[in-house]
């Protein structure tokens, strides 16, 4: 189909054999078609026919270099540099193996009846967990220390923690909040549609990943609550969080339910 242009190379990757190589490029299921560029894959979502694809990769090489290679990720309900502290993703700027924090990251559809109850959550989650808005103004952040945040978000959701006797230390952040609009282009449709194809089932938005070292993972079943959110994002981080009365019937040998 391109054989003989130079600029393009198609190859194909056994998952089973190179699950790095996946995990890396937010493959999880199959088959999965992306345009690496950069060292970053674009998903591709349009007919599995020789034309559309040939159309798509020409399309693609022909922007190369050019400004809208790194063009901004679409803001999707996440528009107030002052307001909003979730920062806007898409598969050009999401978190990989470099990443220095890691990341609980919503892939929504801004038009769902959910959008804006999903918005409200993930502010006040992303605000909890030490993160502000870009253009806040540097005086009205208040600067916590990471094991003061973990003890105040334990005392407002009555969670038990297990911390170790000193740490974690410094100011910034537990973890980054990110959302990906599902229906605010074609790009950002087929990254969701890409990224919520898990084995040979399609989920359907919302849904939340733990990103950490290039590395997704689906919190599947989570409940969409502060609470339930907040939980999770702790005990990602490795500082296992039960609510007071799972932690009284867990001590007391009456078991605990499997968060």
């Amino acid at each position: 189909m391109l054989k003989n242009d130079k600029q393009v190379g198609i190859g194909a990757i056994d998952c089973d054999l190179e699950k790095a190589t996946c995990a890396k490029y937010g493959v999880s299921g199959y088959p999965t078609i992306k345009a690496i560029l950069g060292g970053k894959g674009k998903s591709y979502n349009g007919a599995r026919e020789s034309e559309p694809m040939k159309e798509y990769i020409q399309r693609l090489s022909s922007n190369r270099g050019t400004k809208g290679g790194s063009a901004k990720c679409p803001l999707g309900m996440f528009k107030s540099k002052l307001k909003d502290s979730v920062v806007p993703l898409c598969e050009e700027h999401f978190p990989d193996d470099k990443a220095k924090n890691a990341w609980m990251v919503f892939f929504y559809e801004g038009k769902s009846a959910s959008a804006a109850d999903l918005k409200s959550v993930a502010n006040t989650l992303a605000s909890e967990l030490g993160n502000f808005p870009a253009d806040m103004n540097k005086a009205l952040k208040t600067q916590t220390k990471r094991r003061d945040r973990l003890n105040e978000l334990a005392r407002k959701y009555d969670l038990a923690l297990k911390l170790p006797p000193k740490g974690p230390f410094g100011m910034e952040a537990l973890i980054k909040i990110g959302a990906v609009c599902c229906d605010c282009s074609d790009d950002t449709m087929a990254f969701c549609d890409s990224s919520l194809r898990i084995g040979e089932d399609n989920v359907k938005a919302p849904q939340v990943f733990w990103v950490e070292n290039g590395q997704r993972t689906l919190l599947e079943g989570v409940d969409f609550s502060s609470v339930a959110l907040a939980q999770r994002a702790i005990q990602g981080l490795g500082f296992s969080a039960l609510h007071q009365e799972k932690a009284k019937k867990t001590s007391t040998g009456g078991g605990a339910d499997e968060l």
